[in-house]
């Protein structure tokens, strides 16, 4: 096998892995009557809070690419359904800030613990150096994705179910 080979049979691998994650997602999402952009858009507040930075509507919409309309029908949506809170921020009053309720992070940890906690399992099974690797890989996956992302002409999508 080349060098070459060897490349695009990793990509074809982490295209699959991608996509069984994304049926797990998409039986998550059916089994407990939430939209798929919605849990993408309670992922985008949870990582924004993580990393200290609250995430508000406006972000939200460049984040998951919606137009302002359907990032309002979301919010508007998980708002109803007690999965989110819109609050003004205690640092500048003009500012939105968006949170998820502790409801919303029950029910997430009901649905991705499980999936978690088998990644752990299998983790484990790597040595800290491969680990590391593993980390590097991941860390230089998430940039090329953002940045193929970004060069994808700027044009919000209307929300998908």
């Amino acid at each position: 096998m080349t060098a070459g080979d060897d490349v695009r049979a990793l990509v074809q691998l982490i295209r699959r892995f991608n996509t069984e994650v994304d049926r797990y997602v998409g039986v998550l999402s059916s089994a407990n009557q939430l939209h798929r952009t919605d849990l993408s858009a309670l992922a985008a507040i949870v990582d924004a809070k993580a990393a200290g930075q609250p995430i508000g509507p406006s972000e939200l919409a460049r984040t998951l690419r919606l137009s302002a309309p359907a990032t309002t029908a979301l919010l508007d949506r998980m708002e109803r359904a007690g999965h989110v809170e819109r609050r003004r921020s205690v640092t500048d009053r003009r500012k939105i800030e968006l949170h998820v309720l502790v409801r919303a992070e029950q029910a997430a940890g009901r649905m991705f613990v499980p999936l978690a906690r088998r990644m752990e399992v299998m983790l484990a099974g790597f040595d800290p150096a491969e680990r590391e690797v593993i980390h590097r890989f991941l860390l230089g996956g998430i940039e090329v994705a953002r940045e193929s992302i970004e060069a994808l002409p700027d044009e919000p999508a209307s929300e998908q179910h």
